[in-house]
């Protein structure tokens, strides 16, 4: 129950299968160990350790949010409108938070039908758009606001957990401009926003970490690591095993510079915890030497 997966039908059901994944990580990566005790017909409990030591008064402390926005400014145009597309309450406040100091206006929405009326009134110039709703998905939803009149400018960008290669092709068709994985971190999202709106119009792209098979062999191309490192990390990916993958990607990126667009790579999809793609990555590269 501590592994990521993937849902059978990721159009039904409620959950993506990631959250006790993300707690255990985050337990076992600050030291601890996340334990479940599960008696059938009563319930579960999760409990946890963690070895903290009291800090001293005179320590310096410094917000999370302050360290991460003072590594690079992001600039988006004047009177930005984001239209925020999500059933669930939490995912659209996490979005609205993240935006507030950067747009001049976030607008939530809970529904497709919601969205769609949304976007006549305010006509935003971006739209982050959840896939699965009920009733009106979030493919669905794009292909009724691009055929507003004030729709077919605007940047959808669809932000899901499903990583689904199909669905990403059909959301793409849909007219989706990229997609965002979840859980959404906030330089990501910036960026993703920075580079749509200055670019002009082109083919939609898809987010490192999203490549359809094809876009994903051409970035790959001349990437290697080294031989030893290889099947290890394969091993470490199925398992899951946040730990030895970090230690790892450290251990290739202290050997050579070279190395530094696959270990780019692959930490982004450690993040995110999408082992899968992270196994395609090291599977669908060429063996490097241990010279």
């Amino acid at each position: 129950i501590f592994e990521p997966f993937s849902q059978v039908n990721p159009q039904e059901g409620i959950g993506t299968g990631l959250g006790l994944a993300i707690c255990f990580r985050l337990v076992e990566a600050m030291g601890g160990l996340l334990r479940c005790r599960s008696e059938m017909g009563k319930g579960s409990v999760f409990d946890f350790d963690l070895p903290i030591e009291e800090a001293d008064a005179q320590d310096e402390l410094y917000e999370v949010s302050d360290l991460q926005q003072a590594d690079m400014e992001y600039h988006l145009p004047e009177d930005t409108c984001v239209l925020v597309v999500d059933d669930n309450l939490h995912n659209r406040r996490i979005l609205e938070a993240m935006l507030e100091d950067d747009v001049d206006e976030v607008i939530l929405a809970e529904s497709g039908d919601e969205a769609v009326t949304l976007f006549q009134q305010h006509n935003p110039q971006i739209v982050l758009m959840d896939l699965r709703m009920p009733e009106l998905d979030g493919i669905e939803s794009t292909k009724r606001i691009r055929q507003l009149d004030n729709g077919k400018d605007a940047v959808v960008v669809m932000v899901s957990a499903i990583s689904d290669e199909e669905i990403m092709e059909r959301a793409l068709g849909s007219g989706v401009d990229q997609w965002l994985a979840k859980p959404v971190q906030y330089p990501k999202l910036m960026g993703c926003l920075s580079e749509l709106l200055s670019m002009p119009a082109t083919e939609p792209v898809v987010e490192a970490g999203a490549d359809s098979g094809s876009q994903q062999q051409a970035k790959l191309s001349g990437w290697h690591i080294p031989q030893r490192y290889r099947q290890a990390l394969i091993d470490a990916a199925e398992m899951g095993d946040v730990q030895s993958l970090q230690t790892q990607l450290s251990e290739i990126e202290a050997d050579s510079a070279d190395y530094g667009g696959f270990i780019s790579e692959a930490r982004s999809f450690v993040a995110q915890f999408d082992f899968h793609r992270l196994q395609q990555l090291i599977e669908s590269m060429g063996d490097g030497t241990d010279e």
